[in-house]
């Protein structure tokens, strides 16, 4: 009976081992056809996954994201290849995708639609933060993707500085009367100076115009932590299909054993 009992526990730690010990992981990108958009122009990020090694394949996914509301708008995502189109929180950036079966390919989640304002910097980041996708039994996390987009003819951080100078010109007229007459003249000048002939030389006014500097402040996307999160963040379906395999398992094996152990009290009894 002891060797039973053995037997029964060794087979129960073999199966936990082979539950836990499995290290599941995938691989995510951020693709774009180009690098470098127009203003005005609609562009498309793409969100793939591949490399996975989860037993079964994954089924969700859910993320947060990041981007510039001032350089960017966001026109809508859309689920690819099985995948349902994500559900979106906007106030704090938070979405969720799931699939009808399990998949291990490499393939794009969803697409995420873009439009460059007029308004744009000339460099802006799209950010997708706080990855997990789900096999239905754990969650795997991923690490945080970024994706850089260039906009041609963008406005930068401030405007160069535009000064006008204007030339002093000096009309200066020998004076060679001895009653030290005084000649003025007002002539129009070009640079709008006035020059004035007082004797033996004269002296005109100078007009600098200086332009003024414009300061462009970008704000910041950030996630308004004071509003109610209707995503809840680390939360995936899970299926549970492989636990209750290994659960039925485990309740057979019991079965196994109670009834081998019954027929050998039965069996010592006859032979009594």
């Amino acid at each position: 009976m002891k060797k039973i009992v053995k037997i029964v526990f060794i087979l129960f730690s073999m199966l936990c081992v082979a539950s836990c010990v499995y290290a599941a992981s995938c691989d995510m990108s951020l693709q774009t056809v180009k690098n470098e958009f127009d203003k005005a122009e609609e562009f498309v990020v793409n969100v793939n996954v591949s490399n996975i090694q989860a037993q079964n394949g994954i089924i969700a996914l859910g993320a947060t994201l990041e981007y510039d509301k001032e350089s960017l708008s966001l026109v809508g995502m859309t689920g690819q290849n099985s995948w349902a189109n994500p559900s979106y929180n906007e106030a704090n950036g938070k979405l969720v995708t799931d699939r009808g079966s399990l998949t291990s390919s490499d393939e794009t989640v969803f697409k995420i639609t873009f439009k460059v304002k007029e308004n744009s910097k000339a460099s802006t980041t799209i950010t997708l933060k706080d990855i997990a996708v789900s096999n239905g039994m754990e969650e795997i996390k991923v690490a945080n993707l970024t994706k850089t987009i260039n906009v041609k003819s963008a406005t930068t951080d401030s405007k160069p500085e535009n000064t006008t100078n204007t030339t002093n010109t000096t009309n200066t007229t020998p004076n060679n009367s001895t009653n030290n007459n005084n000649t003025t003249n007002n002539g129009d000048n070009a640079n709008q100076n006035s020059t004035t002939n007082n004797g033996n030389g004269g002296s005109g006014t100078e007009t600098n115009n200086s332009g003024s500097n414009q300061n462009k402040n970008i704000v910041a996307n950030t996630s308004n932590d004071t509003q109610k999160d209707s995503l809840k963040k680390g939360i995936l379906p899970k299926t549970g299909m492989a636990r209750n395999v290994i659960l039925i398992v485990i309740g057979a094996l019991l079965v196994l054993v109670v009834v081998f152990y019954v027929k050998m009290k039965l069996l010592d009894k006859n032979m009594k």
